[in-house]
């Protein structure tokens, strides 16, 4: 099957089946059929991958399924934006997804679509992957129910800024909008610079009516649906999470928490070592270890055998 959906040569399939093998082995996916179809999403993806890092992706999209419950086609989508985009690891970009997870920020089931579609919007005023993380969290703990407005804010604060539409309420906060496109237009560092300009003479006016109506000339009816507060957090880059945190390898650890796991995992590495004698199938074997780790895990074969 997965030679099917990817195209691969039979040289190819060699490495492949390795792949295969060492993440059944190591006790991710239902089995080789399951892998196998987690392993093609991510070849289709994410082109030319070599083995080693087909192996790396393809695990964590299966321990990010059976985590989050997100589905592989949507979540390899949303780490190739963010590889793309931020110029991320794979396991950088799973590592940021499982703490903006953790930190609530699916509660809506949007986390996955703000990625990909908002990404572009914050990397282009100049934000990195870890300050966009940071950015919804802080703004999602103000209250928002949703990380998609938060991530519309930021593209109509960036569709503003280039289109001129912004350029009154600069002038109205006693800025130089011309100096302050300038800084946009470069991007980067620069960007960034303007979007604190903004934000820190912003939040600090007087007027509460004055302050609505400019962030509605800024942020358009996003600000009307988040408020001051929301957006203040929003655009505060300061925060916990972060690219190289050791999320993934928690989540495994404790994936491996219990005994029935454990013995399912040393009957996997069993079936490897000794997978060419065997004359049924691997998932069908697979399943016998996993019924049987779960009947001595609750202590049931020592009851039949004593029977």
């Amino acid at each position: 099957e997965f030679a099917a959906k990817t195209g691969a040569t039979k040289e190819e399939l060699d490495s492949f089946e390795t792949v295969m093998d060492n993440i059944y082995e190591n006790n991710f996916g239902d089995g080789m059929q399951d892998i196998a179809e987690v392993m093609a999403v991510v070849e289709q993806n994410i082109k030319d991958i070599d083995p080693s890092n087909l192996e790396e992706v393809s695990t964590n999209a299966i321990l990010m399924r059976d985590t989050f419950g997100y589905e592989t086609q949507e979540q390899i989508r949303a780490v190739k934006m963010l590889m793309d985009q931020f110029g991320l690891t794979s396991k950088e970009a799973f590592t940021l997804m499982a703490q903006g997870a953790q930190e609530g920020l699916d509660k809506n089931d949007d986390l996955l679509d703000t990625i990909n579609e908002y990404s572009v919007h914050f990397k282009q005023l100049g934000y990195n992957a870890d300050e966009m993380f940071n950015m919804l969290v802080n703004g999602a703990e103000n209250g928002t129910f949703s990380v998609d407005k938060l991530g519309d804010a930021v593209k109509e604060f960036g569709i503003r800024v280039k289109d001129g539409t912004a350029d009154d309420a600069f002038k109205d906060l006693g800025l130089n909008a011309d100096a302050l496109k300038d800084k946009f237009n470069a991007g980067g560092e620069a960007a960034k610079e303007a979007s604190e300009e903004v934000m820190s003479a912003f939040l600090n006016m007087d007027s509460a009516t004055e302050q609505y109506t400019l962030g509605v000339m800024m942020f358009g009816t996003m600000f009307e649906d988040l408020g001051v507060e929301a957006i203040g957090s929003l655009m505060d880059i300061q925060g916990e999470v972060s690219k190289t945190a050791d999320t993934l390898d928690d989540i495994n650890d404790i994936r491996y928490d219990d005994f029935e796991t454990s013995l399912e995992g040393l009957g996997r590495q069993i079936l490897i070592r000794f997978k060419e004698p065997f004359s049924e199938s691997l998932d069908t074997a697979n399943l016998k270890v996993k019924n049987l780790s779960s009947e001595i895990a609750d202590g049931k074969l020592g009851k039949r055998i004593c029977y």
